[in-house]
């Protein structure tokens, strides 16, 4: 069993980043795994075609702090995880994908190589690893 699991987000599903959210203070910020966060003021400005969490500013309390609105596209290289039966769940279940045999068997997942058409740059690296994730 490894110690670390190679992942990559999945279409439009958030797996929330829990080495993150137990870290020291993030202020309440969310992280998800395999993804980026990107911030702005305007809905507008946000990436569009990926998940987003849209804040209502207008009501806020006297005092309140605004909040931005955050969006987070997901990376374009995977991301390492640690092999935490979270994580392994969450491969297994399809929230998130195995980037590489190795975490496919790991997790009980089948290995799809060209990750559902979410990942075009990395299928032919993939396909060249061959089927038990060797190079």
């Amino acid at each position: 069993m490894g110690e670390t699991l190679s992942v990559l987000a999945r279409g439009g599903l958030l797996v929330l980043d829990i080495e993150y959210a137990y870290a020291a203070p993030t202020k309440g910020q969310r992280a998800y795994v395999g993804r980026a966060s990107r911030r702005a003021w305007k809905e507008a400005d946000l990436p569009k075609d990926c998940p987003s969490h849209v804040h209502s500013n207008e009501f806020l309390e006297p005092g309140a702090k605004h909040i931005p609105h955050v969006a987070y596209p997901r990376k374009d290289n995977p991301t390492e995880v640690p092999a935490s039966n979270y994580y392994r769940k969450q491969v297994k279940k399809g929230a998130l994908w195995a980037a590489d045999a190795a975490t496919a068997r790991e997790c009980g997942a089948k290995f799809d190589p060209t990750f559902g058409g979410d990942y075009p740059n990395l299928v032919k690296a993939a396909r060249k690893r061959g089927k038990d994730g060797n190079e």
